[in-house]
């Protein structure tokens, strides 16, 4: 199997967020397939991981990449030396 390009060196949680949002995608499949509603302490499994890791985790990576921009141009730049 041929790796996708760059996926190597991809933070974690761009992977992670593929294979959950998958995983969550063939489970409700399964259920429409059978003609079965979801049980709804496995719907809420699936809502947690999908809105705790996805969507949770890039808006925490979001916020901590852009506190760790606004820290680093807000520093002072340290005199030269002449």
């Amino acid at each position: 199997m041929k790796n996708w390009p760059g996926w190597s060196k991809a933070p974690t949680r761009k992977p992670l967020a593929v294979y959950i949002t998958g995983f969550v995608s063939v489970v409700i499949l399964c259920y429409v397939f059978r003609g079965v509603d979801i049980p709804p302490i496995i719907a809420r499994i699936l809502e947690g991981m999908f809105y705790g890791v996805v969507v949770g985790g890039y808006f925490g990576t979001s916020a901590f990449q852009d506190y760790i921009e606004r820290t680093k141009s807000s520093k002072p730049e340290p005199p030269k030396e002449e």
